[in-house]
């Protein structure tokens, strides 16, 4: 299989919301798919690799999102843990300065 090059527009935010309305669009429990864990895997390494700003905000209300539903599956945790570790997000919550 083979993911052919795609543009993704510098507006994170907008890359970020789509992600997660792609995540959520899957009924709980639905099987978690590789292609799809793929996909999203492929997206946020484009997003580091082109090292867009991402707002902190953004990827906290992201997050936010997800967390407000239950039951977490393994298909929400999966997408969490691949954008939590590839956007840094606890190092940047943990560099935010009061």
């Amino acid at each position: 299989m083979r993911i052919e090059q795609a543009a993704i527009p510098d507006e994170s935010k907008l890359v970020l919301n789509a992600l997660v309305d792609f995540l959520l669009a899957e009924p709980v429990n639905a099987s978690l798919s590789d292609v799809k864990q793929l996909l999203i895997s492929k997206v946020i390494e484009d997003l580091i690799d082109r090292q867009v700003s991402i707002e902190t905000n953004d990827l906290v209300n992201d997050f936010i999102r997800i967390l407000d539903l239950a039951p977490i599956d393994e298909w929400y945790l999966n997408f969490l843990r691949t954008s939590h570790e590839g956007l840094e997000i606890g190092e940047r919550l943990c560099s935010i300065t009061y």
